[in-house]
Order: structure tokens, then C-alpha cells, then sequence
């Protein structure tokens, strides 16, 4: 008895430490906003204390459907984390102190016919920060100084589209909201600053 409450315990302290860390990498990462995470959270902790009553169940076959669904869970996990990690490079950037960054792509709603990032190759994209991260083979970019004429630019259709941070795109939503209310991201990619 006191084997299987062991290996149950361990299990699932693998699985709570795994379900914490992709979080925590998702948050960090930007894949996960803030209602995703509390849900998930919520979804996670429902598991986990299904998973607990299982293990502490007299029944056989109860336990081994919690301790297989466990393991299955932790596989799952891992094989996560593991891709996250190789696509963002994450434990390396992490320890670096470098912050991704979510960048997005905007075009005037009423311009119907910018809906994807496509239909700009060869059309010219403002921008603000040092290097956009947009193939300058594909689509002829223009640096802005600030974000009000930048914002005015687009208003003004000397460019078909604009790359905002989620932070400059914040700043927008406070202090123009006409200007956000008219706008769309159509494509949204992440960055290491």
C-alpha cells in the first residue's frame, strides 16, 4: 500500500511541476493571455484533484485509470515542453533575461482587401522599433519616429499597413481609441528583444 500512495504521490508531483512550468513558459513566451491562464489553471487543478481521488481509491481499476491517465498526462507535458523549448528556445532565453515580444500587423478594417499578410507582399509597412522582423524582400518597409506619425501614415494611406508591439498597441487603445476602433491585426508574430 505504501509503495503505490508513493508512486502515486510522485506522479503527481511530476505532473503539477510540468503543468506549472508550461504555464509559466506559455505566459512567458506570450502564447497565453491572461483569462487562458486562469482557465487552464482552473482546468489543471480539476484534473489533478480527479487524479488525486483516484489514487486514493480502494479499487483497482480506478487506481490504474488515475495512475495511466497521470502518466499519459506527464508525457504529454514533457513532449511540451521539449517543442516549446526547441521553437522558442526558451530555458536559454530565459536565463539570458531576454523578453519576447508580440508584434502585430495592422491595416485600416474598412481596407477589405488586406485580410491576411499575403495580399501585402510588394505594399509598404510602417514601423517603429529598430528591426521589425519583416522580410524586406517581400514587402517595402518605412521607419516612423514615433507612433502618432506613424498611425497618422496609415490614416493617410502613405502606407497599407503598420507592425505595433502589444504594448504600443496598448498605448493606442488608451489614447486613440478612434484609431484602434478602425483597425485590425491581421497577423501577429513573437520576438526576442
Amino acid at each position: 500500500m505504501k509503495k503505490k500512495l508513493l508512486l502515486g504521490a510522485a506522479n503527481i508531483n511530476l505532473l503539477i511541476i510540468l503543468s506549472i512550468l508550461i504555464i509559466l513558459m506559455y505566459n512567458y513566451i506570450g502564447l497565453l493571455n491572461i483569462v487562458s491562464t486562469v482557465l487552464i489553471s482552473i482546468l489543471i487543478l480539476i484534473i489533478i484533484s480527479t487524479i488525486i481521488f483516484t489514487y486514493l481509491s480502494n479499487k483497482i481499476k480506478i487506481y490504474n485509470v488515475g495512475a495511466y491517465i497521470c502518466f499519459m498526462l506527464n508525457i504529454i507535458l514533457i513532449y511540451l515542453i521539449s517543442t516549446t523549448n526547441l521553437e522558442y528556445n526558451f530555458f536559454n532565453n530565459y536565463i539570458k533575461g531576454n523578453v519576447y515580444t508580440t508584434y502585430n500587423v495592422i491595416v485600416l478594417r474598412k481596407n477589405v482587401l488586406y485580410n491576411n499578410i499575403s495580399k501585402l507582399e510588394n505594399k509598404t509597412i510602417g514601423y517603429i522599433e529598430e528591426d521589425p522582423k519583416i522580410d524586406q524582400n517581400k514587402y517595402n518597409i518605412k521607419k516612423y519616429d514615433n507612433l502618432n506619425e506613424m498611425t497618422q501614415a496609415i490614416e493617410k494611406a502613405e502606407v497599407q499597413s503598420i507592425v505595433l508591439s502589444d504594448e504600443d498597441l496598448e498605448v493606442v487603445k488608451e489614447y486613440n481609441n478612434y484609431f484602434y476602433n478602425q483597425t485590425k491585426v491581421i497577423y501577429s508574430y513573437n520576438d526576442i528583444k
